[in-house]
């Protein structure tokens, strides 16, 4: 046993305690919010552990300086592992923590434009593609810098193709038609303006039940890794679907819009800080 709680002892063994159980909280909570795998976070718990017992049980001190240096190889090689989870999620909660995001497709929450000249260019193709059975996967950009090198490697695997193209029916439907080199991957949107084509998203992992193909999976990826909304259309079946926080929700023509806007007017970042 290393703390003694003698009545000389009592205040500064409580103490050591006390700032051991708020370090490990802390270290728990992070790994949990930011990494979420069970294996790392379970072992950095029953490393914690460990630490206590040495701490408090007589003769398995040197139990508490193994299990101290397991915890703190655990915590380097985790933050190691996933450095890139750790710097989108610098990047979410402290502007600048994570070197800032690229200025190259700024996404300015306030700029103006005619928002429901843009939505109804994207919902003509949409529907058009729907019923010509032809895939699309259009991403729609919000606060979120998606394009940033930050999103490059992680959730982003291949950067596509710059446009910055006014956001129109028949360039959309263009895109996304089978014989262009386009077709494969996603559009995004930021604002007014087609940013870049054919970018891929790292896919879900998450199992999905039914007729669901690889741009469900990479519009849900993206949807689990940041604030954007997107819409995908079915090469197989020409069904509509929307891809937001982490949930993937089957429309139709009709509803189609009222659903695309629900999503866009929520703010990610909001909901974020109020649950922490």
């Amino acid at each position: 046993m290393l703390l003694s709680f003698s009545p000389e002892n009592l205040i500064a063994s409580i103490a050591v305690l006390a700032i051991l159980c708020v370090i490990f909280c802390f270290v728990d909570c992070i790994f949990t919010v930011v990494v979420k795998r069970s294996i790392l976070i379970s072992a950095l718990a029953g490393e914690e552990l460990l630490i206590f017992l040495g701490l408090l049980v007589p003769g398995l001190g040197i139990l508490f300086y193994v299990a101290l240096a397991l915890f703190a190889v655990t915590l380097i090689i985790g933050v190691i592992l996933n450095e890139s989870e750790f710097k989108i999620y610098l990047a979410k909660n402290w502007k600048g923590a994570a070197g800032g995001l690229s200025k190259k497709h700024p996404n300015n929450g306030e700029a103006l434009f005619d928002r429901e000249a843009v939505y109804n260019e994207v919902y003509n193709a949409v529907v058009a593609m729907s019923r010509k059975k032809e895939g699309a996967l259009i991403t729609f950009m919000r606060k979120e810098d998606i394009l940033s090198d930050l999103y490059l490697g992680t959730i982003v695997t291949q950067r596509g193709v710059d446009l910055d193209a006014p956001v129109k029916h028949e360039l959309l439907e263009t895109i996304f038609y089978e014989g262009t080199r386009l077709h494969d991957g996603a559009v995004v949107i930021v604002n007014d303006r087609i940013a870049r084509a054919s970018v891929f998203f790292k896919p879900t992992e998450k199992p999905l039940v039914g007729k669901f193909g690889s741009r469900h999976q990479a519009a849900l990826g993206i949807s689990e890794n940041s604030d954007a909304v997107t819409i995908i259309v079915s090469e197989e079946t020409g069904r509509i679907a929307i891809a937001f926080q982490g949930e993937l929700t089957p429309v139709t023509p009709d509803t189609l819009m009222r659903v695309f806007l629900e999503d866009m007017s929520i703010d990610q970042h909001e909901t974020v800080e109020d649950e922490h």
